[in-house]
């Protein structure tokens, strides 16, 4: 299993759009090879959201990525991420940790 966690932060008055964007998002990913979840915490300090994915494989999360099923919400994502006031980052792609034994 792959974990995936991003970070977007955002103003106050842009929460209606990310909340859009978000619950589309989420119905593309649900129809995803190897999807297993997706969880978003809000940050109540800064303004903005943490996202945790799962995935079977990273390959999974790649070809989730390139799919044709996004159509036109890839570039709405484009044009969020691209405002003055929004930041977006991966944090983190990464195997469970496994202790060895």
């Amino acid at each position: 299993m792959i974990t995936v966690i991003t970070r977007t932060q955002f103003p106050p008055s842009f929460i209606e759009r990310m909340e859009d964007l978000t619950d589309r998002s989420m119905m593309v990913f649900s129809r995803q090879k190897g999807f297993m979840s997706m969880d978003v915490k809000r940050d109540l300090n800064e303004g903005g959201t943490l996202t945790i994915f799962k995935w079977k494989t990273v390959e999974d999360h790649q070809n989730c990525m390139t799919s044709p099923d996004w159509g036109g919400l890839t570039k709405e994502w484009e044009d969020f991420i691209a405002e003055d006031e929004v930041s977006f980052d991966i944090l983190f792609i990464g195997n469970d940790w496994k202790k060895a034994e």
